[in-house]
């Protein structure tokens, strides 16, 4: 089944400083933009050029302009409710970072106000950008890391073929992190921050070295989000992504790799030897992984609350991928994050990425356990996952609706770069 992107009327609004020259530079941006048919100054209508309103446009308080975009109006309006020291070209990025703000609003699933008032985010989690807002240089990108959801594809991607220095689980070697300050060393032909941003300790040892501040980390790569918020500032904030899978198979394609993956503490002998079939009627399956790591409530019995809080976290925060459309997921998170790679400028880099999405990494072909929608496995693991379930469902919701925010982001920030030539 085709997720299909919606086709609906926005009607926003944000408000500029009141610097005519901040509002000259605005009228000069929308002027240029293909994006926009007509503007209005107060009650006048005023189609391409602007010329014979210019004057009157970049005067001071009380001026008001609409831009129409085919289905899209966004008003802005020239007022002193925000001030501004200066007026430069981070002014206006500023100002123009207020509509993604607006046209994401419309990408977003509407909030019962139940769960809102049950949703209760913890403050670090103001640390996390939120998805809607305007993606600052100083912000980090930083990958949830679901297991067996096509996380090491997407590491690989960032490392091998992008050749970012990731802060992940590398970090944990002891020849790297024992008692050393923060430095970039190379493992394997890559780059890699010598902490370990995937346990919580590790994540208290990055955040007493400074990592976030530090700026050696392309993007932080974790499992534990909660803890993970706490190690950004309002001024380097993360910005953050994930890859979700199917529950059901994300837990079969698990079972197969801990019965052969002698390295991870989650492999036994005795899993080794298992069925599927035992394996979900034993102690050793996963329960709910998702929901618990995003609500932080990672033992006893969860309820509807967390399920709740763990919703607001995916639709808060979070970018979504979704591995059944892993090229389409890797176009978003190019364009979310402002990655310039094609085949045109960047060959290697593309080609790489390529490959990376045809054939992936850490894929496991030695599982052969199949089962039957309906069995009494299959019910099993989806009594075990019935909140990560309702989660994943959601997940997808979201996902079609961060389609078009996505393009109108990508336009946008294409845009600003432009014409503040940074």
């Amino acid at each position: 089944e085709m997720l299909q992107e919606p086709n609906q009327s926005h009607k926003k609004e944000f408000t500029l400083d009141s610097s005519s020259q901040t509002a000259e530079k605005v009228l000069q941006y929308a002027e240029k933009s293909s994006e926009f048919d007509k503007f209005s100054h107060g009650k006048d209508i005023v189609t391409k050029p602007l010329t014979k309103n210019r004057k009157n446009a970049s005067a001071g308080e009380g001026n008001k302009f609409t831009a129409h975009q085919q289905d899209k109006t966004i008003k802005i309006s020239n007022t002193k409710d925000i001030q501004h020291s200066s007026t430069n070209d981070n002014t206006l990025s500023g100002a123009l970072s207020n509509v993604f703000d607006n046209v994401a609003n419309n990408s977003r699933l509407p909030v019962d106000e139940t769960e809102k008032e049950k949703s209760g985010l913890p403050t670090s989690f103001n640390n996390l950008a939120d998805f809607s807002t305007y993606r600052h240089m100083s912000d980090i990108p930083v990958f949830w890391h679901i297991p067996k959801a096509g996380g090491t594809t997407i590491k690989a991607i960032f490392g091998s073929c992008l050749q970012f220095t990731m802060a992940c689980e590398v970090g944990q070697r002891k020849e790297y992190s024992d008692n050393s300050p923060l430095a970039v060393i190379e493992a394997d032909g890559h780059k890699y921050a010598n902490v370990d941003t995937t346990t919580p300790r590790g994540i208290a040892v990055a955040k007493s070295l400074n990592l976030a501040e530090s700026g050696i980390a392309d993007i932080i790569v974790t499992n534990y989000v909660h803890e993970i918020s706490d190690l950004f500032t309002k001024e380097r904030k993360g910005r953050i992504f994930t890859m979700l899978r199917d529950p059901i198979d994300r837990a079969v394609s698990m079972f197969g790799y801990l019965q052969y993956a002698d390295w991870e503490p989650g492999h036994t002998s005795k899993l080794a030897s298992m069925s599927i079939d035992e394996y979900a009627r034993s102690n050793m399956v996963e329960n709910n992984w998702m929901t618990r790591f995003l609500s932080g409530h990672m033992s006893g019995e969860l309820t509807s609350e967390d399920l709740i809080k763990a919703k607001t976290v995916l639709r808060e925060k979070f970018l979504i991928g979704i591995l059944d459309y892993k090229e389409e997921s890797w176009s978003r998170i190019q364009a979310y994050y402002g990655l310039e790679v094609s085949s045109r400028t960047t060959p290697h880099r593309w080609e790489c990425i390529q490959r990376q999405l045809k054939t992936g990494s850490n894929i496991n072909h030695f599982s052969k356990s199949k089962i039957t929608p309906g069995s009494e496995t299959h019910s099993l693991l989806l009594w075990q996952n019935k909140f990560d379930m309702q989660l994943y469902s959601f997940g997808k919701e979201i996902f079609n609706n961060q389609g078009n925010h996505i393009k109108n982001v990508a336009a946008i920030q294409a845009k600003v770069k432009a014409s503040t030539g940074s």
